[in-house]
């Protein structure tokens, strides 16, 4: 499974118009369909009548194809995706580049279920976001630990924060030769 997400949706929103946007998402849409029809045409193992190509909702899609089990063949796939993104839209007479932010998990190595491959893949999304978009990553255990440890680590502060266990100190920085402030520090303390 891959989980995809189009890049600066909102951006482009914002600069050009809903319409414009709204014309992308269907041009992404078009052109996932397309590629993903001509790869599985490439590999016979791939039926392209089996894959599934969809629009989860706003700005993301999924690509589930049949048969990709080895993870150099899923990864295959997601750079020929993205290579297809690297002609421009044209719409309302101007040119749009589109890319996508991919992760990638495989059936039933990394998840067995519909829900784990959509969350481990949309894991490997947000790396590929962190990695400075535009590029496809796989899924591995790392990156679920570290969701987890974050979470973990976000209800600790909400807890702290809302028992007033934290507390701010701060302190000026003071340069004695001129006698002027020339900074500061803040630290906030867990009691």
């Amino acid at each position: 499974m891959l989980f995809i997400d189009l890049d600066h949706l909102k951006k482009i929103n914002d600069n050009e118009g809903h319409d414009v946007g709204d014309a992308l998402l269907i041009g992404v849409a078009d052109r996932m369909t397309e590629a993903t029809r001509q790869y599985c045409s490439q590999y016979k193992y791939l039926e392209y009548r089996k894959a599934m190509v969809a629009r989860l909702g706003g700005d993301e899609f999924a690509v589930v194809l049949p048969y990709g089990d080895k993870m150099f063949e899923m990864m295959d796939f997601a750079q020929y995706l993205l290579e297809q993104f690297n002609q421009s839209f044209v719409l309302a007479n101007k040119e749009i580049r589109a890319t996508l932010s991919i992760g990638v998990t495989l059936y039933p190595r990394q998840a067995v279920s519909i829900n784990e491959l959509l969350k481990n893949a949309d894991l490997a999304m947000y790396e590929s976001k962190k990695q400075g978009r535009g590029c496809a990553t796989l899924f591995n255990l790392g990156l679920k630990e570290e969701y987890q440890l974050k979470n973990i680590i976000q209800q600790e502060l909400d807890s702290a924060l809302q028992a007033g266990q934290l507390s701010l100190e701060h302190r000026l920085l003071y340069h004695f030769n001129t006698k002027k402030i020339i900074g500061g520090e803040a630290s906030i303390f867990y009691r």
